[in-house]
């Protein structure tokens, strides 16, 4: 809005240096005229008289239309005229009716006698010429002669009004002064018109190209009446439109693309992790392994064999658990596994879970509470929905403790059933949520390896409900720990899913 403003200010301001470059124009020109008009008028009568009296000295003395051609003269100039022949006698003037010439008419006309007026000024143009400004004795008028002697002794004298003269050019005077006043009202007007018809357009329209030039769309050109500035106005809106959905296309690719390394970074990182996490987790059993054989070898009696036997059996079937599993986590992970959707009773499918675990319950004084409707029926890849479930009921088993009660429980959550865990005993720190996820993460740092857990549990859970585009998560109570996931209400068998 400051742009526009300013630019706007600009504008007036050399709107305004131009009317006042105009008005000096106009005052130059009208003084001008004023003040030098009446010599210019002079001068052109002069002229006009020098050129007058030429044409009368080409005349024809004695041919019947001489009067008639000086009467012309006359009327066309508005000038007097006198001729003298010979110089000193005047056979005609413009101011008497009876104009006699020709010596054979003398006798019988009434002589004609010459204008008596005070010279005031006199200027010989030569020999022959001469321009004098002389006025009457009994009255104000001013005149100026021009005269000049041709032929056998002959002159002519032409008087023009220095009134007459003045009065032509105060007419003419004012005559430029209201034409100046047109023009400069017309000039005004037209500089007007070209102001607001193109000076303004175009400035809108480079102030939008220079805000394009930033990459900035957000104005667009305002129509415009003229063709060429309308059509301009429109090739700048269609690049400016084509140049944002360019940029907001190759802005989301530049984000798809930071995304994609920055989650081949994090998978990178992830890779390295599980390495030495698998490795850490594979070394402690190995090394008792090969302790305990070493053992063997050096046994002195049986039961040191059958007992070192024992551990190296247990410690391989640990590490045979931990192999499958890593194993079934690559396999979500890579996508080797496809969920197959299928219809699936969720009551019933929880208590075919919990069944094998009943004893497991009652010798350790579990609670157990079921609250999941009949009539919730899913659509789960059967084999998944056992593993995330037997994860979880692990995972709270190991972590029960308190009143020692757990409660399973589900509904309804959109466009999905959404099944709960929920065991009785300490929450889960707020550093740790978000990293239970991982593999070989373990929140508990006190279950030691020999209850057999490897932190690969939770893991293999978010990659079987990543399979199966359904979403799960954990929540903390002031008394347990409630663990969640979903089942799809509807066959989504249409869409396929790859891990």
């Amino acid at each position: 809005m400051k742009e526009s403003i300013s630019s706007r200010d600009t504008l007036m301001a050399r709107y305004g240096i131009s009317l006042v470059i105009l008005f000096i124009l106009f005052t130059l020109i009208t003084s001008f005229q004023f003040i030098f008009l009446d010599d210019i008028f002079v001068r052109v009568v002069r002229k006009n008289m020098q050129e007058a009296a030429l044409q009368i000295e080409s005349l024809d003395f004695d041919s019947k239309d001489y009067l008639s051609k000086l009467s012309d003269l006359e009327a066309k100039h508005d000038f007097y005229i006198e001729i003298y022949y010979p110089r000193e006698k005047l056979i005609y003037s413009s101011n008497v009716n009876d104009t006699v010439y020709g010596e054979s008419n003398a006798e019988n006309k009434n002589e004609l006698k010459p204008r008596i007026m005070k010279i005031l000024d006199h200027v010989d143009l030569d020999e022959k010429s001469y321009f004098e400004t002389r006025q009457e004795y009994f009255a104000t008028a001013k005149y100026i002669v021009y005269g000049t002697f041709f032929g056998d002794n002959a002159g002519i004298e032409l008087y023009s009004s220095v009134d007459v003269i003045k009065a032509n050019a105060k007419t003419a005077s004012w005559a430029v002064f209201w034409i100046s006043i047109i023009l400069f009202l017309i000039i005004f007007s037209i500089l007007l018109a070209y102001i607001y018809t193109f000076i303004i357009p175009l400035r809108k329209i480079n102030r939008i190209t220079k805000k394009i030039g930033n990459l900035d769309f957000s104005e667009v050109c305002p129509p415009f009446r003229i063709r060429e500035l309308g059509e301009l106005s429109r090739s700048v809106n269609a690049l400016s439109s084509s140049l944002d959905i360019t940029m907001r296309d190759l802005q989301k690719k530049n984000e798809r693309l930071e995304n994609d390394i920055e989650k081949e970074r994090k998978l990178e990182e992830g890779r390295k992790q599980f390495i030495a996490n698998a490795s850490h987790e594979l070394k402690t059993p190995i090394a008792i392994i090969q302790g305990y054989a070493e053992g063997i070898r050096f046994a002195q009696t049986s039961d040191d064999v059958e007992e070192y036997s024992g551990v190296i059996i247990e410690e391989a079937q640990k590490m045979n658990k931990l192999v499958v599993r890593l194993l079934e986590l690559m396999r979500f992970e890579n996508g080797g596994r496809v969920a197959s959707f299928q219809p699936l009773p969720i009551r019933q499918a929880v208590l075919d879970c919990v069944s094998s675990r009943k004893k497991y319950l009652e010798d350790n004084g579990i609670t157990l509470e079921i609250s999941i409707n009949e009539s919730f029926v899913g659509f789960a890849d059967r084999d998944l929905f056992e593993r995330v479930f037997n994860n979880y009921f692990s995972n709270a088993l190991s972590h029960i403790e308190g009143e020692k009660k757990l409660r399973i429980s589900c509904e309804v959550a959109g466009d999905f059933y959404r099944l709960s865990l929920f065991n009785s005993g300490k929450p889960i720190a707020d550093e740790d949520i978000a990293h239970i996820w991982n593999s070989f993460y373990r929140a508990d740092k006190a279950h030691s390896r020999e209850q057999g857990r490897f932190g690969l549990g939770l893991a293999i859970v978010a990659e079987a409900q990543i399979l199966q585009r359904a979403k799960y998560g954990v929540i903390n109570h002031k008394d347990g720990v409630e663990f969640w996931f979903d089942v799809a209400i509807q066959n989504r068998n249409n869409t396929g899913a790859k891990a």
